[in-house]
C-alpha cells in the first residue's frame, strides 16, 4: 500500500465527517427537522403510490421474465453462493450490534442513547450525536472510523506518516492543522491531528483524527463538532475512544 493511498483514505474520512456536520448545522431546530421529514414523507408516499400502480401493470411481463431468468441464472447462482459463503465466513462477526461496532481487526463502542449508527462510502462506520445536550450546535457532533490492512503497513509506526499527513491536510482548502502530536490510545502508539475547518461564516468545526497502527492494520478515528460545543462533548467522545481495542 503506497503512502498516497493511505493519505487519501485518511483525508476522505476527515472530509466525510466535516460534510456530515455541514448537513446537520443547516437544521436550525428539531422542530424544523421534523417538519422537513413530514413533508418528505408525504411526497414519498405519493411517489410510492404511482410506483405501485406502474408495478401492477408490469406484473405479467415480469413473471415471464422471472421464469426465464431463473433458468438461465441457476448455474451462476450456484457459483455465486459458494463465493458468498466464503465471504460470509470472513465477515460473520463484523458489523454493528447493541452499541458495538466490530471491524475485522478492532471493536469500538458508542452508547445508542448518545450516538446514532450509520454507514457511508469510504468509512467502516459513522455515528452522529443523538444525546440530550441543550445546544443547537450539538447536531454537528459526529465521528467515523476507517481502517486499512496491507502487508506494507507491517513494521511502520504512525509517526512515520505524520509529516506527509500534515502536508496533505494543510494543502487542502478549508483545513488548518492546529496541533499534531504523538501519543497513545489505550496503550497503543498513536498520532493525533487537530484541525480547524470553517463550515460557514458563523460556524467553525474542531476536528480530531487519532491514527493507530498494529501489525498490518491502520485505523483512524475522526471526530469533532462545532468549536462552540466541543468542550461540552469531550467526555462523550472520550468514552468512545476509551472503548477502542484491536482484536
Amino acid at each position: 500500500m503506497k503512502i498516497k493511498k493511505t493519505l487519501a483514505a485518511l483525508l476522505a474520512a476527515m472530509t466525510v465527517m466535516a460534510m456530515a456536520s455541514c448537513g446537520s448545522s443547516d437544521d436550525s431546530s428539531k422542530e424544523d427537522t421534523k417538519s422537513k421529514a413530514d413533508t418528505t414523507a408525504a411526497t414519498t408516499a405519493a411517489e410510492e403510490s404511482k410506483a405501485e400502480e406502474s408495478a401492477a401493470e408490469s406484473v405479467a411481463e415480469e413473471s415471464t421474465a422471472d421464469e426465464s431468468a431463473a433458468v438461465e441464472s441457476a448455474a451462476d447462482e450456484s457459483t455465486a453462493d459458494e463465493s458468498a459463503a466464503d465471504d460470509s465466513a470472513s465477515n460473520a462477526n463484523t458489523g454493528y450490534a447493541d452499541g458495538v461496532y466490530t471491524g475485522e481487526k478492532y471493536t469500538i463502542e458508542a452508547d445508542p442513547a448518545v450516538w446514532t449508527y450509520g454507514e457511508g462510502a469510504g468509512t467502516d462506520c459513522q455515528f452522529t450525536y443523538a444525546g440530550d445536550l441543550d445546544d443547537d450546535m450539538a447536531v454537528t457532533a459526529n465521528f467515523n472510523v476507517v481502517s486499512m490492512s496491507d502487508e506494507s503497513l507491517k513494521g511502520t509506526s504512525v509517526s512515520e506518516y505524520a509529516e506527509d499527513m500534515r502536508s496533505a491536510y494543510e494543502s487542502t482548502d478549508g483545513y488548518e492543522v492546529t496541533a499534531a502530536e504523538p501519543g497513545t490510545l489505550n496503550g497503543i502508539e498513536s498520532y493525533t491531528f487537530t484541525i480547524s475547518y470553517k463550515l460557514s461564516d458563523d460556524v467553525t468545526m474542531e476536528i480530531h483524527q487519532v491514527v493507530v497502527n498494529k501489525d498490518d492494520t491502520l485505523v483512524a478515528i475522526s471526530y469533532g463538532a462545532a468549536d462552540s460545543v466541543m468542550s461540552k462533548l469531550d467526555s462523550e467522545f472520550n468514552k468512545v475512544l476509551d472503548s477502542f481495542k484491536f482484536i
